[in-house]
């Protein structure tokens, strides 16, 4: 007897012959597969038709994924450029994208990681329940809902992370060379709310000049 997926599927829509190629990421084991269908029973799928589309493959699923990483990173921060590396889950913590630089960064924070399903806290990220970012003791994980997929991205830990998103914000001014007064009228607050911000972020960063701030926003871009 044919098998069900036949009977139910396959029959209905007058297919007879399937050429499946399944690839498998081996540390989270994210699974992708393309399907090749023919009408003809008698039309088989040939041994070249085979290695072809095995070769093809592999290059088609990463171009679909930079695409959806791409898109994805576009509504999320058109300035980022891409840089930091990236996830795609759902929102139980499930990859459906994954970048090989991002799993380098999970096994430097869970050297023990080996799924396709998320360590805890990203799960609880991508499921809105950790307030949008995971800083742990080696990596930084930003995430941006879309949806029903969450787009997670990862840098090092670096002296910066230590900073609050609006002293980061102006520790980025400052180095760029922007006076006290520009960064002022720029984000709407006092001048001496900014030094007070920037003598704050001296001592975190445990720095005396400025010279030694840029090295550090230097270093922390992704």
């Amino acid at each position: 007897d044919a098998c069900k997926i036949y009977r139910e599927y396959m029959s209905r829509w007058g297919l007879e012959c399937v050429l499946c190629t399944v690839q498998v990421e081996p540390v989270s084991s994210l699974i992708g597969f393309m399907s090749l269908w023919r009408k003809d029973p008698q039309q088989l799928f040939s041994e070249t038709e085979r290695r072809i589309k095995q070769f093809l493959v592999p290059h088609l699923m990463d171009g679909y994924r930079e695409a959806q990483l791409r898109h994805m990173r576009a509504g999320a921060r058109p300035a980022s450029g891409g840089r930091r590396a990236a996830a795609i889950c759902d929102r139980f913590g499930i990859l459906h994208a994954i970048e090989d630089p991002f799993i380098a960064l999970l096994h430097e924070e869970w050297p023990a990681w080996r799924s396709a399903q998320l360590p805890p806290p990203l799960s609880n990220l991508s499921a809105g329940l950790a307030g949008g970012a995971y800083r742990g003791a080696a990596i930084v994980v930003d995430a941006s809902q879309f949806s029903e997929l969450t787009l997670l991205e990862a840098h090092r830990y670096t002296a910066i992370d230590r900073l609050t998103a609006r002293e980061r914000e102006i520790a980025t001014l400052y180095s760029l060379g922007k006076t006290n007064h520009e960064i002022a009228d720029g984000l709407r607050i006092s001048t001496s709310t900014v030094r007070n911000h920037l003598s704050a972020l001296y001592r975190k960063l445990e720095i005396t000049n400025k010279a030694q701030l840029i090295r550090l926003v230097d270093e922390a871009q992704p």
